[in-house]
């Protein structure tokens, strides 16, 4: 392989892996566009996992370094080729600070006009969308990670970029939900506390306070005893590993309408007056606890600032 130079032997390599990723056009069987596509992300993908808008960041990053060195027309060309990766909004989460930076960058140096800040704030939702590992949480877990690093003006975009996520999210929680409980039957409350179960496990606890008050509520009324109990558990236990920080005064408020609900249905019966009476004092467990546990993270916050 010595006699090749090292163009050459990227041309060569470059024409392996199509060859590759095309092999199902010359298996001589019936195929369609689907199959050679497929076959196609398999090769490529596997030699490069990098999306090819990653790629072009990579390769944009690699020349902004340098930008305070380059004359107004390389940087007229970069800011091209930024506008167009803003508008297809493919590139990773990865890259979103980066693009970000690269934005501001633009803006403070008068290539581009303050209307780019929507401009990229659309993008950003785009790629969000894109990307299939992106939500809320790790959005913030970014946010949190990075700091200052990027600057004020960074995060204030990533913030409106979060709120717009989550917005998303809990819309699309909110259908859900009104579709699976939007008629509650005497077994709804264990669904319900099923779900609650599920969703405390998880990283995105604020779930939970999608499901409207008055629906908590009724399906504690018209419920079995078994259908009471499964709440009465969850309550008692499971509400008081609530730990999102960012939505513990919400959960409390979330409570309180429950509880004020319980208050205006009253009971069907002795044991289900019973039962709810219990649900009412774990409700005001939580609240406590849910209280204090704002109260630390707020003092926290304050420390921090």
């Amino acid at each position: 392989m010595s006699i090749f130079n090292a163009s050459e032997l990227q041309e060569y390599d470059n024409y392996l892996t199509l060859s590759r990723a095309l092999a199902p056009l010359a298996e001589g069987k019936d195929i369609n566009p689907e199959t050679v596509k497929s076959s196609f992300k398999k090769f490529v993908l596997k030699k490069n996992p990098n999306s090819a808008a990653d790629v072009e960041a990579q390769e944009m990053e690699y020349h902004w370094s340098a930008l305070h060195c380059l004359e107004d027309s390389e940087v007229e060309l970069l800011a091209n080729k930024l506008k167009n990766m803003l508008a297809k909004g493919q590139y990773s989460q990865e890259w979103f600070y980066k693009i970000i930076g690269f934005s501001l960058n633009l803006i403070n140096l008068g290539f581009w006009d303050e209307s780019y800040r929507e401009k990229l704030l659309d993008s950003l939702r785009l790629a969000a969308n894109h990307d299939p590992k992106c939500d809320a949480a790790a959005l913030r877990q970014e946010r949190d990670n990075f700091n200052d690093f990027y600057g004020t003006d960074a995060n204030l975009i990533m913030d409106k970029l979060i709120t717009e996520v989550e917005q998303d999210e809990r819309e699309r929680d909110l259908n859900r939900i009104s579709f699976e409980f939007s008629i509650v039957d005497q077994n709804t409350g264990k669904t319900i506390s099923a779900f609650f179960e599920e969703v405390i496990k998880s990283e995105h606890q604020n779930r939970i306070l999608n499901v409207p008050a008055e629906t908590v509520a009724m399906s504690t009324y018209v419920g079995t005893a078994d259908s009471q109990n499964s709440l009465h558990s969850f309550f008692h236990t499971g509400m008081k590993r609530y730990r999102d920080k960012h939505s513990l005064n919400e959960a409390v408020g979330w409570l309180k309408k429950i509880d004020a609900q319980l208050v205006k249905m009253g009971s069907k019966s002795r044991m289900g007056g019973l039962r709810t009476k219990w649900i009412r004092n774990d409700i005001k467990e939580a609240i406590e606890t849910l209280s204090e546990r704002a109260q630390c993270a707020s003092t926290e916050s304050d420390a921090v600032m």
